[in-house]
């Protein structure tokens, strides 16, 4: 039988388990809610011989803003194995890989392919993929000292996102040049729904209960480093105040978990890269890097490196 190429849609029937362990721990239930449960939809492509999967190539897209709406989708759980054709498996990865792009990577469409790689992967992404470096990955890390243990009075946790996440991202969105949109959506999909990941959601309200700021906790390795993780943090940038509220927030749960390091992703460029060293982070170097397949000659891997507001948020890796 020869083998097929095929994308594969919400609403179909799922693929058989051969296509879940793949950078999928969490089995059926993870990759149901990566592919048939996100809000942006899903950019799957399987290949099939006799009936088997024997490759896939899986993005998760995110709506991104770069002054229009666009699409940055991150790779996730792709794998390809020698098929009974003879078709060698790293060519069989590139054909899965060029398939995504012809399907998606197109005037509307999706504007950057991305992934965090580390050792032998990238000669899989840069020499099959196109993919290209925007950073080696950093990461903020602060000791945590003794302290409260409780939550600041101003810092609530929240169970889930609103309307607000949107006005909040609105506010914060001036010192963003390009971003993952931070809507209710996103946020309840990507921290409230995830199956089998627990994360905290912490906040800060003014008087009127209007929410100012908020950041996401997970404990867990990233890069090769253990820590209770910032998976994202958004402060409209003049609330310096809110800021310091969340990190006294994030340091009093890091305290009652018994964790010894807070950690977090920013970008370089950003005011809050420095404004969270002045605070006592230093930053580390991480076994892993970042990088992108961009679809536009202008949104090239510099330009995503020097304007491009990506934390962890971005990844499933935590």
């Amino acid at each position: 039988m020869a083998l097929t190429i095929q994308e594969w849609k919400p609403g179909e029937a799922l693929p058989d388990e051969a296509a879940w362990p793949a950078g999928c721990a969490g089995g059926r239930a993870e990759w149901e809610w990566r592919h048939a449960h996100n809000p942006r939809g899903a950019r799957v492509f399987l290949a099939r011989e006799d009936g088997r999967i024997v490759g896939q190539h899986a993005l998760v897209p995110h709506a991104a803003w770069i002054g229009r709406e666009v699409v940055f989708a991150e790779n996730v759980g792709s794998f390809a194995r020698r098929g009974g054709s003879g078709l060698a498996r790293e060519a069989l990865y590139a054909r899965l890989g060029r398939a995504a792009a012809e399907a998606h990577a197109q005037a509307g469409g999706d504007l950057v392919h991305y992934g965090y790689v580390a050792g032998a992967e990238w000669r899989v992404v840069n020499g099959l993929l196109d993919g290209e470096v925007v950073r080696n990955q950093t990461a903020l890390v602060r000791a945590v000292e003794a302290g409260p243990r409780e939550l600041p009075s101003a810092v609530e946790r929240l169970q889930r996102f609103d309307h607000q996440a949107k006005w909040l991202c609105d506010r914060a969105a001036g010192s963003l040049p390009a971003f993952t949109v931070r809507d209710e959506a996103f946020l309840n999909w990507r921290f409230v729904a995830r199956p089998g990941v627990a994360y905290e959601l912490l906040g800060v309200r003014d008087g009127a209960g209007v929410l100012r700021g908020y950041a996401v906790l997970a404990r867990g390795a990233f890069g090769g480093r253990h820590a209770l993780w910032v998976a994202d943090f958004l402060v409209p940038l003049a609330e310096l105040e809110v800021a310091e509220l969340l990190l006294d927030g994030a340091l009093a749960r890091a305290r009652a978990l018994g964790e010894h390091e807070l950690a977090t992703l920013l970008p370089e460029w950003s005011p809050w890269f420095e404004v969270l060293q002045r605070s006592g982070f230093l930053v580390h170097a991480l076994d892993v890097f970042l990088y992108a397949r961009p679809f536009a000659r202008k949104f090239d891997e510099v330009w995503l490196r020097d304007h491009w507001w990506v934390t962890l948020a971005d990844t499933l890796r935590i």
